[in-house]
């Protein structure tokens, strides 16, 4: 069955055309979809897709390798950071989750103005079934998600966020998991095993008791393991990579924090005036009136077509 008669993909392209359809000039989003079809992406004709290079591999721009090439955290690197939170805003705001932050669903052109891209995964957060195992490339999957949890919320992007912003300091992978079991490993090596008190969003006891018997480590040093971030940069990170998705700080908080103080200003985060919804994927909905709508949606970007 190809990706145009898959339900799922049908539904995954049109919230894709469709999530942000007027989103203010300046924000750091793009619809750009993996489809490519009637894409609005207009960013820049040079826009690229963030691969992070290692060591030693150069990065299509210069601008973009100094992001890697520097041995300090710089105010490059915070202000990448600040436009991938910026986008991250206004996505939230408008009660839709992204579920697939990475960096190959970032863009980034010459001047380092960053978009991101590819909404084919995200979905509102007031729909009740939203579970999928199409959900977050695993590298970039928070604890709650590996664990199967019924119900997520925005906390989900901001854990990507963290796996993201230690990549670009390590330049390779943070949590590069095998498998389930192997990801969670490679997250409680670096940020401790949970105690009880931070496995409350568990509902499933299977769950709570699967997490206990796994092997036990300590929690490391942030500041020895990221010796060329910031003493801000770490705490951010540290704030961002909490096993329990209610301790996570969300992404008002985030920029609000004294890290990235010189770039936050309230005025120039825009929010979504109105909530977005996908009532298009509730059982009333066939294949057929989803196509019809991702029709409709495409000659709003191509009128003349």
């Amino acid at each position: 069955m190809s990706l145009i008669n898959h339900s799922y993909h049908l539904a995954s392209l049109f919230f894709s055309l469709s999530c942000f359809p007027k989103i203010p000039t300046g924000q750091p989003i793009t619809s750009i979809t993996p489809f490519h079809l009637l894409s609005p992406f207009t960013f820049c004709s040079q826009g690229r897709k963030l691969k992070l290079p290692k060591r030693g591999k150069k990065w299509p721009h210069a601008a973009a390798q100094r992001l890697l090439l520097n041995k300090m955290l710089s105010i490059t690197h915070a202000y990448f950071l600040y436009q991938l939170l910026r986008g991250l805003k206004y996505v939230h705001s408008a009660n839709v989750l992204h579920r697939d932050l990475k960096p190959s669903n970032l863009f980034l052109n010459a001047n380092c103005d960053l978009k991101i891209g590819d909404f084919g995964l995200a979905r509102t957060t007031s729909e009740t079934d939203f579970m999928t195992e199409y959900v977050v490339t695993r590298w970039y999957r928070a604890p709650e998600l590996l664990l199967n949890c019924s119900e997520y919320t925005a906390a989900i992007d901001i854990w990507s966020v963290g796996c993201i912003l230690g990549e670009i300091m390590t330049r390779q992978p943070l949590f590069p998991g095998k498998d389930y079991a192997h990801q969670l490993r490679l997250i409680t090596e670096l940020i401790g095993s949970p105690d009880d008190s931070s496995l409350g969003f568990l509902r499933s006891e299977n769950a709570r008791r699967y997490v206990r018997q796994l092997p036990q480590y300590p929690r490391q040093n942030f500041a020895a393991r990221f010796p060329n971030m910031s003493a801000g940069a770490v705490e951010l990170l540290e704030k961002m990579l909490v096993f329990d998705p209610n301790r996570r700080i969300t992404v008002d908080e985030a920029l609000c924090h004294p890290y990235l103080e010189p770039l936050h200003g309230i005025n120039e985060e825009s929010v979504c005036p109105k909530p977005f919804s996908f009532d298009f994927e509730q059982p009333s909905f066939t294949e057929e009136n989803i196509k019809e709508l991702i029709w409709r949606e495409s000659v709003n970007f191509n009128p003349d077509s």
